[in-house]
C-alpha cells in the first residue's frame, strides 16, 4: 500500500515519532500502528461465535424464567406427571 501526502509535514512527523519510539523507519511504525488498530477492532471468528452462543443462552434463560411459574403451578395442581413417580391412592402422581 502506498500513501502520498501533499506536503512533508505528516511524513516528517511520523519519522520523528518512529525514531523516538525506537522503530527503524516510519513505515515500520505505521505498519505496527495499523496492525494493532485492525486487530483490536476486528473480532475473531471465535469471539463472534461466543457472542452468538451467549445470546442463545440468554434467550433460553428468559424462556425458562417465563415458563417456570406456569410449570410450578401446573405441578402443584397435579397436571404434570414426573416420570418415575408412583401413582398415589387418589389417582394422582
Amino acid at each position: 500500500m502506498k500513501v502520498r501526502f501533499t506536503d512533508n509535514m505528516v511524513p516528517d512527523r511520523l519519522s520523528l515519532m518512529a525514531k523516538t519510539k525506537g522503530y527503524s523507519s516510519r513505515e515500520e511504525y505505521v505498519r505496527e500502528i495499523l496492525t494493532d488498530h485492525v486487530m483490536r477492532d476486528t473480532p475473531s471468528p471465535t469471539e463472534i461465535y461466543q457472542k452468538q452462543i451467549i445470546g442463545r443462552y440468554e434467550e433460553l434463560g428468559t424462556v425458562l424464567i417465563e415458563t417456570l411459574p406456569i410449570l410450578l403451578e401446573n405441578s402443584l395442581k397435579g397436571r404434570i406427571i414426573v416420570t418415575g413417580e408412583k401413582e398415589g391412592e387418589d389417582g394422582r402422581y
